[in-house]
C-alpha cells in the first residue's frame, strides 16, 4: 500500500475530530492517503501543503476551496483568534 508522503503529519488521519463523520474520515483516508500519487495530487490538503509548508484543520481532501480562498480563510481564522 502506497500512503501520502504528508500521512505521518497530517491531521486528518491522526485526530479524528476534523471530520465528525467516521465513515467518511476512513473513506478520505482510503480514497486519497493509503491510494497512489495521482490521488494525492487531486487531495487539497496536499496541495496546501505543498504551498504552505501546512495545512489548515477546515481544509478536506475534496474542499472546493481554492488555495487563494484557503489562505482568505485562514487568515480571517486566526485573526479572530487573536482579538
Amino acid at each position: 500500500m502506497m500512503m501520502c508522503p504528508n500521512y505521518l503529519n497530517c491531521q486528518l488521519i491522526h485526530y479524528k475530530g476534523i471530520v465528525q463523520d467516521e465513515e467518511q474520515r476512513q473513506a478520505y483516508i482510503a480514497g486519497f492517503c493509503t491510494h497512489d500519487e495521482k490521488k494525492w495530487e487531486e487531495c487539497k490538503r496536499f496541495k496546501t501543503n505543498a504551498v504552505l509548508h501546512f495545512c489548515p484543520d477546515f481544509v478536506l481532501p475534496d474542499t472546493s476551496l481554492n488555495l487563494e480562498e484557503i489562505m482568505d480563510r485562514f487568515d480571517v481564522e486566526t485573526t479572530d483568534q487573536q482579538k
